[in-house]
């Protein structure tokens, strides 16, 4: 067992602070319009099966995170192949999150400023937490999950008044295979990307088990991801919603408590930055983990520079606009596949041909019996 390992509810905080990320101001794409609630939850239903093999694979290998178990399984030469696809696919995702935090904060509170500061001291925090360890993420996330869940609650209540829940209906009136592809997009972003998270359980406690922390964390984030996607659907309905970017924010500006108190959208930019920072020191991390394992480096923590430097620099590279941030959500899925779908199977696959080859394979005997019994048939 790694010692401070992670414990149970500091890896669950920490892995629904990381679907939370960017979803709760972003939030789930509109396409199934008013049945957007019900996209969601069967997306959940679509990732049950990848959490269960999630979940199998750590089993497999216990103490040992998804770089360690790539180069097991597929050895030195395939299995680096992978985790440098790997390590890609962390630094992306990480660039499109300080991307996602940089446009918001420009957008809504910032407008004159270079996106290029707000980016730069965030991924100096990042890069500050990925140098102090795992062990620090989990337990900011652990704290920081108990005030953003606490916030969704309380702006839910505070809309109430705001609230027209005739914008709800008609229920199931999307078509079919417009329902299916929103709930496709929903399962690759944010639930599919968790896939990232097998990168830290090296330093989670042995006894723990994985599946039961994955499938925890999945119903949690869900249920909170319903109860924002639906006070955003009965506050401002789904014609007002196809035209705005930042829903949750644009849906909590409009409560006002007596003459007084308003302004509640600092709430839900604290809730955003928050998560978001979570998210970004998680894909700062992983492709820490990974590329030192690519390299040999004994100390993860030497690469946090490099790595968070590549992140920024990506993230000024991959966009050229807002509206084209929002439309490469369509197009994540299928980029997003084979990391979340795809190599998982065959790393379980292989895992469980290998496990079988070993168990059958006989044991040979020690040398020093088989000397000790030709000697004595000897005499």
């Amino acid at each position: 067992m790694v010692e401070n390992a992670l414990n149970k509810k500091q890896i669950q905080a920490l892995i629904i602070m990381f679907i939370f990320g960017t979803t709760l101001v972003l939030g789930v794409n509109t396409r199934a319009n008013q049945d957007s609630w019900i996209a969601i939850a069967i997306a959940v239903v679509l990732i049950l099966p990848m959490i269960i093999i999630y979940g199998k694979i750590l089993s497999l290998y216990p103490g040992k995170n998804l770089f360690d178990i790539l180069i097991e399984v597929f050895g030195k030469l395939f299995g680096k192949t992978v985790c440098s696809l790997y390590i890609f696919y962390s630094i992306h995702l990480g660039s499109m999150v300080l991307r996602n935090c940089s446009e918001f904060i420009k957008i809504q509170n910032m407008q004159e400023t270079p996106m290029i500061l707000t980016s730069c001291f965030m991924i100096m925090l990042s890069i500050y937490t990925a140098s102090v360890g795992i062990i620090n993420v989990g337990r900011l996330s652990k704290v920081t999950f108990k005030i953003v869940a606490l916030f969704v609650i309380l702006i839910t209540i505070l809309n109430i008044p705001n609230m027209d829940f005739t914008n709800i209906l008609p229920i199931l009136n999307t078509e079919p295979k417009v329902l299916m592809k929103s709930s496709f997009e929903i399962f690759a972003f944010p639930f599919g990307e968790t896939v990232l998270i097998m990168a830290l359980f090296s330093e989670v406690n042995k006894k723990e088990n994985p599946t039961h922390i994955y499938l925890k964390s999945i119903l949690i984030s869900a249920l909170l991801l319903i109860t924002a996607n639906l006070r955003n659907l009965f506050v401002l309905g789904t014609k007002t919603i196809d035209l705005v970017y930042f829903t949750s924010y644009f849906s909590t500006s409009v409560i006002s408590v007596g003459e007084f108190f308003t302004r509640f959208e600092v709430i839900i930019a604290i809730n955003f930055l928050t998560a978001s920072f979570v998210k970004l020191s998680v894909c700062v991390l992983v492709s820490c983990i990974g590329l030192s394992k690519l390299l040999n480096i004994d100390n993860y923590r030497v690469t946090a520079v490099p790595c968070g430097l590549i992140v920024l620099t990506m993230s000024t590279k991959l966009y050229s606009n807002t509206a084209q941030m929002f439309d490469f959500i369509k197009t994540y899925p299928y980029y997003a596949f084979p990391f979340e779908v795809l190599f998982p199977i065959i790393i379980f696959i292989t895992a469980k041909i290998k496990q079988k080859k070993n168990s059958t394979k006989p044991a040979t005997p020690p040398k020093s019996s088989v000397t000790n019994s030709s000697a004595q048939t000897q005499t």
